[in-house]
């Protein structure tokens, strides 16, 4: 299930168009970008070695990028620099089953009411086929922002695709996601719990009132 997870459907299609290939064996580069133009004459046992070397895994969020370059560097704990990079690595864990990740980068507030088998079993019984981000919006208080995205998987029950516009708010230099599947109990004159120090309806109530 991992290895179906790790690379998204472009290049299994590329994979199964080169193996037939039989062509020459191909001189794989350590670079930062895959090329994917290189199929043309990639052998069957380049192929496996390239999957089982951990600094070669595609990222989930962009078959063109590295993980260890890419979301990889989230996932070991630095802060995504942006909502959009927070949003990515998200899907790159979803699609890796980094069930604490997903956690983690929730609101803290939210995150003892989360569904972490239901989103443990979405996770590890879905085979993830891509993600495209059509918006990014970073608000003028420069601690909200959304983004735009379509996410795509496979399960047991065919093909999905889920559009869907998400609210992040920065908390002391990290960004979370506002989950609006874990409502809180507060009022609109609440503190919010985002803790900057506004009302909650002033605040982060748009996205988990």
């Amino acid at each position: 299930m991992y290895w179906h997870n790790s690379y998204s459907q472009p290049f299994l299609k590329l994979y199964r168009k080169a193996a037939n290939m039989k062509k020459k064996q191909y001189q794989h580069r350590l670079t930062k970008r895959f090329d994917y133009d290189d199929f043309n004459d990639f052998h069957h046992k380049d192929l496996n070695r390239f999957m089982q070397n951990p600094s070669m895994q595609i990222c989930p969020c962009n078959p063109q990028n590295l993980l260890t370059t890419c979301c990889g560097i989230y996932h070991a704990g630095e802060p995504a620099h942006n909502a959009e990079k927070l949003m990515r690595s998200r899907y790159s864990a979803y699609a890796l089953g980094l069930i604490d990740y997903l956690v983690a980068t929730t609101l803290p507030a939210q995150q003892q009411r989360l569904d972490q088998e239901g989103i443990r079993t979405w996770s590890t019984q879905s085979i993830w086929l891509g993600l495209e981000v059509k918006d990014f919006e970073e608000f003028v208080d420069k601690i909200h922002a959304t983004v735009t995205f379509v996410a795509k998987w496979k399960d047991a029950q065919g093909e999905h695709q889920h559009l869907e516009k998400s609210g992040f708010v920065k908390i002391k230099d990290r960004w979370y996601f506002l989950d609006p599947t874990a409502p809180l109990n507060l009022g609109r004159n609440d503190p919010c719990p985002c803790g900057n120090g506004a009302k909650f309806k002033k605040c982060c109530s748009t996205w988990i009132a």
